[in-house]
């Protein structure tokens, strides 16, 4: 696990056209990305939730246990946090409906299991 993870930014409220940065990591650190059918699963959600709130995904790297994504906001009201919390509702019910396992590491309250950079 991380355990150096930067806290969000108080006076910046993750809306609008910027670039995100953020590392996902499956349940306790386990090697789910190694099977194509899993992977190719979790994208088709993290896209889906991407359109949805308005993002673009712009580059993706799946390791075995975590996945990086640079993500860009394609309108003012594009909220980072939101399609956070989507893509991982979308993935994390269909891998659990198809697998019977959780997927993502437990967040708390202000969904800081995930590293956050504005580029």
């Amino acid at each position: 696990m991380f355990t150096n993870k930067p806290d969000h930014l108080k006076h910046f409220d993750y809306t609008g056209f910027h670039r995100y940065s953020l590392t996902f990591c499956t349940y306790q650190r386990r090697a789910l990305f190694t099977d194509g059918t899993v992977v190719r699963l979790v994208l088709s959600q993290i896209w889906r939730a991407s359109t949805e709130r308005e993002f673009a995904v712009i580059a993706y790297c799946f390791m075995p246990d975590h996945l990086h994504l640079l993500v860009h906001g394609q309108s003012e009201t594009a909220q980072c946090k939101g399609v956070i919390a989507l893509a991982k509702q979308y993935s994390g019910y269909y891998y659990s409906k198809e697998c019977g396992r959780r997927l993502w590491h437990v967040t708390d309250m202000n969904g800081r299991s995930e590293r956050m950079k504005t580029l």
